[in-house]
């Protein structure tokens, strides 16, 4: 009998792992002081493994997860060594500590009376940099513009902090302690003792009602080609004429103000006038409009040298019962100031209406023809109206009409 014997040749293979090191970091840049973690990743490593990490600030570990400090603004060179045994592995990343941005900045004015607007510049102006600006009176501003402006409205001395921040985050601020003064508001005003001279040789006394923080300084100007630094002067206009003045005044703080009135003083610088209707007639209204210039402060209209009723404004509404001349006088004021003009008119009678005649032309129903005729001899004009339900309805024009 035949026996089939079958050997089995087991062979045992090693085989070594490759050993190949490696470590993840939780930040690659960033600004100073960063702290940045390591996580080693290290594969084919076995128990026994050591790892030796240089991290490039001159520190170094040989834990298996480290950290580092990074202070100062500069590349660095992390690198890792691990060792097993005969077999070696080496790594390296790099980690950037990014340069802060600078914080600076100028302000002016930096002493202003309210309202105080201020600009503020910076002088760091880089791509994408953020600013955030503190004036100091309990108002913040953070947007990307280098250069702002900020109105305060109560006196103080206010402090400003600038925060600037670049694209990698890094912040850098600077405060300048008491850098703005805000002084009371400095206001120029003033009055006269009148508007209207009547007289070129009439002076006028300015009354000055300005107010400010220090002492105070002022300028006038007349309008006339004359000034003054008096407190509250008083001036004689030696041309007739409508002047505008001009009043400046400068703080010893530095603070300035203008007011200035626009066609301010009349100097004998007025006209009474007025328009007088085309045509006038009896026992209709007329209006007669006051074209004084300027305007002035009151009128008063007489109709024949008597007072025309309560008819004191600028302009006259009268109706003439009398045809025939008359006449018309204005009295204004200008300021203290009268002057008057007086016209003559004359107000036509109004035609004595002698009515019209009327006549058919048959004694039968309608349609009838009407034949119509005006008797006024003075007439020039004819509306005629032949329907009693709309007595605008103007039908014929001449004097003797005729109507179906």
């Amino acid at each position: 009998m035949l026996v089939v014997v079958t050997f089995i040749l087991l062979y045992c293979i090693s085989v070594t792992a490759q050993l190949t090191a490696n470590f993840e970091v939780n930040k690659t840049g960033g600004c100073a002081p960063l702290a940045v973690s390591f996580t080693n990743n290290t594969s084919g490593a076995s128990a026994n493994a050591t790892y030796l990490w240089d991290f490039g600030n001159g520190n170094t570990s040989t834990i298996q997860n480290p950290g580092a400090i990074y202070n100062y603004e500069k590349p660095y060179k992390v690198t890792l060594t691990v060792k097993d045994g005969t077999l070696s592995s080496v790594t390296t990343k790099q980690i950037t500590v990014y340069t802060p941005p600078l914080a600076d900045f100028t302000a002016t004015p930096v002493k202003e009376c309210l309202p105080a607007i201020i600009n503020f510049t910076a002088t760091s102006v880089l791509v994408n940099n953020t600013y955030t600006w503190d004036y100091g009176d309990g108002n913040t501003e953070r947007n990307y513009y280098s250069s702002v402006t900020h109105t305060y409205v109560v006196p103080q001395t206010a402090s400003v902090t600038l925060t600037v921040a670049n694209a990698y985050g890094c912040t850098k601020t600077i405060k300048k302690d008491n850098l703005i003064k805000i002084l009371p508001a400095i206001s120029a005003a003033f009055s006269v003792s009148k508007t209207f001279l009547c007289r070129v040789t009439d002076a006028v006394q300015f009354n000055n009602t300005s107010f400010g923080p220090g002492t105070i300084t002022y300028l006038w100007d007349f309008g006339d080609g004359t000034t003054s630094t008096l407190a509250t002067p008083a001036h004689t206009f030696n041309l007739k004429g409508t002047y505008t003045v001009t009043l400046t005044v400068t703080s010893s703080e530095g603070c300035t103000a203008a007011s200035t009135q626009n066609d301010y003083i009349n100097v004998d610088n007025f006209n009474s006038d007025f328009t007088v209707p085309s045509l006038i007639c009896r026992g209709s209204d007329n209006t007669f409009i006051n074209t004084s210039n300027p305007a002035a402060t009151s009128s008063e209209w007489l109709v024949d040298g008597a007072n025309a009723y309560y008819y004191y404004y600028s302009n006259l509404n009268y109706n003439f019962s009398i045809a025939g001349a008359h006449t018309i006088e204005l009295k204004n004021t200008f300021g203290s100031c009268r002057d008057s003009i007086t016209k003559k008119i004359v107000v036509n009678e109004i035609s004595n209406l002698q009515g019209f005649i009327a006549g058919k032309t048959s004694n039968c129903g309608a349609p009838v023809l009407y034949n119509y005729k005006d008797t006024t001899s003075s007439a020039i004009k004819w509306e005629w109206n032949f329907n009693q339900y709309n007595l605008n309805d103007i039908q014929a024009t001449i004097q003797a009409p005729s109507f179906t």
